[in-house]
């Protein structure tokens, strides 16, 4: 009989998973296995990755922002004492519609070739899910490899990256002589870190699911991060030539291009209210261009051929760049999402929920909408334009194939995930899938409280 969340999330759960392998959660004196099996694993040719490695390490340090040296589930082979299956659980806090929300994120999936079809992800996300859960975490999220999470429990419900390329030979450095520039670029410090939090605040302002990125976020960057592991954020501040005044910021990526390994990655960048973004773009470019002999070759690319904007399916710089620069990029992958209590997600969002009723031809009315999962039932009652109550019923095995027992819409579990999200309106859902069904009321509602909305969670180490 399984145990309870608690103690498969407490510290010192272990369960014996048969031939000497024993589950359990990590320890400080397992920096160094942990790092060992995930470079392994991730390394080329027999050659473990250096860069796999100090990202391990740097979770095990104090100040790492989103976990702790306690925070691995691993697997070990007690015959030969060495860790053969890990993974991390980060906590994160992100943003739905401004509604703070906490955010469990398993990374670092990785399992020694002997081991593998063994089930021992599986078990190792039991942990992970149930350390999440005992933490307050109402959705956890991955960026994997295609299907593979699905069968943990996932699916595909929020872009991830994504976005045009410029290519370093349609810019001409020496247009403008550097002196002239009425914009420059200079590093940031930790002096800058308000106007970093603020700026990227600015930048996630149309986003509907953003990572809260705060002081300490930055502060970690500037004074904490290893530059040399390829997965940290270099942030520079863009600066008014004229008086110095810092007037926006652009993050580069310490490495790994997202598939691209000659183009320089750039994740993040947003100016001040009133400052024209369009103006600012030419000087930024051409600033990039003249750092790059300056720039590790893991950063650019050996050699540096291009700029790629890793910034979601739509962004301001897009519209700011001259059209004719922009080549085609990275179309956006897509995060796994899995939200194991749907009905305190909608709770906990509620409030964005009321605000998108208000404004609408639903403002002040009560009803309740039914949206049948075939296997389980998600009501809402709305009284006087609130959401009075959400409730989901996850066993209706008296549920006769196909049966809706009534409700006003029917889907899969998995789609409505998407339809929270923004990822993907009603319409859209219906046309594609069979299943998806509506009766004319229930359709108008569902577009007032889930329409469309982009995402843009960036950030994220």
């Amino acid at each position: 009989m399984p145990l309870p969340t608690i103690d498969l999330a407490g510290p010192t759960y272990r369960r014996d998973l048969g031939d000497g392998l024993v589950l359990r959660w990590s320890s400080l004196d397992d920096a160094e296995a942990v790092a060992a099996v995930v470079s392994d694993v991730f390394g080329a040719e027999g050659k473990p990755s250096e860069a796999e490695r100090k990202l391990v390490l740097e979770t095990f340090r104090p100040e790492y922002p989103h976990g702790g040296p306690t925070d691995w589930a691993v697997v070990e082979d007690t015959a030969s004492r060495q860790l053969v299956a890990a993974t991390a659980l980060m906590s994160q806090t992100w943003s739905y519609d401004g509604i703070p929300l906490a955010v469990g994120r398993p990374e670092q999936v990785v399992t020694r070739a002997p081991y593998r079809r063994r089930g021992l992800i599986r078990a190792i996300f039991d942990l992970l899910h149930a350390r999440s859960a005992a933490r307050g975490q109402l959705m956890q999220v991955i960026d994997g490899i295609p299907y593979f999470y699905r069968q943990l429990g996932y699916e595909y419900a929020l872009d991830v990256y994504g976005g045009p390329r410029v290519y370093w030979s349609a810019i001409d450095a020496g247009a403008t002589k550097e002196a002239a520039e009425p914009y420059r670029l200079r590093d940031a410090t930790p002096e800058d870190i308000p106007l970093l939090t603020r700026l990227y605040a600015r930048e996630q302002a149309d986003s509907l699911v953003s990572v809260v990125v705060g002081d300490d976020y930055w502060r970690w960057t500037l004074g904490g991060q290893d530059h040399t592991a390829e997965h940290g954020w270099r942030p520079l501040v863009i600066v008014d030539s004229h008086d110095g005044t810092p007037i926006g910021h652009v993050v580069l990526r310490d490495g790994y291009q997202w598939a691209d390994a000659n183009a320089l990655a750039i994740p993040s960048l947003s100016v001040e209210q009133g400052v024209p973004l369009r103006a600012v773009m030419p000087s930024v470019l051409r600033a990039l261009k003249r750092r790059l002999p300056t720039l590790s070759p893991r950063m650019t690319g050996d050699p540096p051929l291009r700029v790629l904007f890793v910034m979601g399916r739509h962004h301001p710089v897009y519209d700011a760049l001259d059209q004719d620069l922009l080549s085609p990029g990275r179309r956006p992958y897509a995060w796994y999402v899995r939200v194991p209590d749907l009905a305190a997600l909608v709770r906990h969002v509620a409030p964005a929920l009321e605000r998108r009723l208000a404004a609408s031809h639903f403002a002040q009315q009560s009803l309740t909408q039914q949206v049948s999962f075939y296997r389980g039932m998600l009501t809402l009652r709305i009284q006087d334009g609130s959401l009075a109550e959400v409730d989901e019923q996850t066993d209706r095995r008296n549920m006769g194939p196909g049966e809706t027992s009534g409700a006003g819409a029917g889907m899969p579990r998995d789609l409505f995930v998407q339809l929270l999200l923004g990822y993907r309106p009603i319409d859209p859902l219906r046309d594609a899938h069979p299943d998806v069904l509506a009766s004319d009321e229930s359709m108008d509602l569902l577009r007032v409280l889930f329409p469309k909305r982009m995402s843009r969670p960036l950030l994220v180490n």
